[in-house]
């Protein structure tokens, strides 16, 4: 069996990107055990703990230097650099090597391949509601929390505000719009509602998972 805390350290995985990942496996184990249909929840729970694994290469290391405070930034810069030079500067397609290298089927490896605002129409059009409950999950939490929807895309429009896209309303907009038809997807089949998933909530899943092991492949 490999411990999951063994395979972030192997990546060099930051300390908030391993919790980050963490929480939204931890939202999406929530919402699969509250489904009234059947769900695989183990494929869920694996893609969200490492759908985001080579997400240094995009990281502003001037952003939370609370988190980089014991290595510090230089460190963390050779490690994002080493990222690059292994993976590329697509950090998208380093989820997928690493997710690959890592042993993960072809299913988690699918589930992976949907997560993102780019991928939501195509989440909402899908009759595969793992991609739904995953990418959702990863919706509702920020680098630090569970969040709304709605706040989910406040942070995000501070944390990217480099980026023209996050000012622009209309694309908020839409993305807050397919991001509400995907909640309402999703909550019509569960027995519980968007707004009772919290930190709180999650808590004991978050600890459970601090633990999770994968079989040996």
């Amino acid at each position: 069996m490999r411990l999951l805390k063994d395979i972030y350290r192997h990546y060099n995985i930051l300390p908030l990107l391993q919790d980050h990942q963490i929480r939204v496996a931890a939202v999406g184990k929530y919402i699969c055990e509250h489904l009234s249909v059947p769900v695989d929840p183990d494929r869920v729970i694996l893609a969200c703990l490492f759908h985001d694994m080579g997400n240094i290469i995009k990281f502003d290391l001037t952003m939370f230097p609370e988190s980089y405070r014991h290595e510090g930034v230089p460190y963390w810069s050779r490690i994002k650099d080493e990222f690059i030079l292994k993976y590329g500067a697509d950090e998208n397609l380093a989820h997928i090597l690493i997710a690959k290298e890592i042993g993960l089927d072809n299913d988690v490896i699918s589930i992976i391949e949907h997560f993102g605002f780019s991928k939501l129409d195509e989440v909402n059009n899908s009759k595969v509601l793992e991609y739904k409950i995953a990418s959702y999950s990863d919706c509702r939490v920020t680098p630090t929390a569970v969040v709304s929807i709605r706040g989910r895309l406040d942070e995000g429009r501070i944390r990217y505000a480099h980026k023209i896209r996050y000012n622009d309303t209309v694309y908020r907009e839409k993305i807050f719009s397919s991001l509400t038809q995907l909640e309402i997807s999703i909550f019509s089949l569960a027995s519980v509602k968007p707004e009772e998933i919290t930190d709180n909530v999650i808590e004991r899943d978050i600890e459970i998972l601090r633990n999770f092991s994968l079989p040996d492949l």
